[in-house]
């Protein structure tokens, strides 16, 4: 089985997202509801979970919702991963705990719960083009946070069963991040990518 984790960083701007469609898992992040209806939806920063919620209950799309989040109040909001509400995991064991961001634990859960073979990463950029501007489509919102290069590495670290491909063009200025920053990763444009 494939998988397909989709953030929100600028390389996925020109790619039509409904290309994945039928083709396997598919994991959006954030406020990627706007614009495509994944199979799942995941949200880790508490001031978009509100905004996500709102758009879920007024759409009723036919989604799982992913979230840190326990809605009874008895558990710390950054402690458990929850579809829907319902506790699935506690967020420690999901990377073993290495999560800063909803692309890292979109990608974790097709890997580690899901057991996905082939984990295609999209607008999953890793880093700012510009110094000191968010590489997000939705920048100037809340509820951004760039990846950290560990948290990253510890993902493909920790499961080598799945193919960790990162799709999309590479700036320049960010060549040598990607070639050696990143361990356990593959990078492929979207000239290369078959769907």
């Amino acid at each position: 089985m494939i998988g397909f984790a989709v953030g929100n960083g600028t390389s996925r701007k020109d790619y039509d997202l409904n290309r994945l469609n039928d083709h396997g898992l598919t994991v959006g992040c954030n406020r990627v509801f706007k614009v495509w209806d994944p199979d799942y939806i995941v949200t880790l920063d508490k001031c978009l979970l509100k905004e996500v919620e709102a758009w879920i209950e007024e759409h009723k799309p036919p989604w799982y919702w992913l979230s840190r989040y326990y809605p009874d109040g008895k558990r710390a909001w950054k402690s458990w991963l929850c579809i829907n509400g319902a506790l699935l995991k506690p967020t420690i064991e999901i990377n073993q705990g290495w999560n800063n961001n909803s692309g890292v634990m979109a990608a974790a859960f097709l890997s580690e719960l899901m057991r996905v073979k082939t984990c295609y990463m999209i607008g999953m950029d890793f880093f700012r083009q510009v110094p000191g501007e968010d590489n997000d489509l939705y920048a100037g919102n809340t509820g951004f946070a760039p990846g950290l290069i560990r948290v990253w590495n510890k993902l493909a670290e920790s499961n080598p069963h799945t193919d960790f491909i990162r799709v999309g063009p590479i700036a320049d200025i960010d060549r040598e991040f990607y070639d050696n920053g990143l361990k356990g990763f593959t990078f492929i444009d979207y000239k290369d990518f078959p769907f």
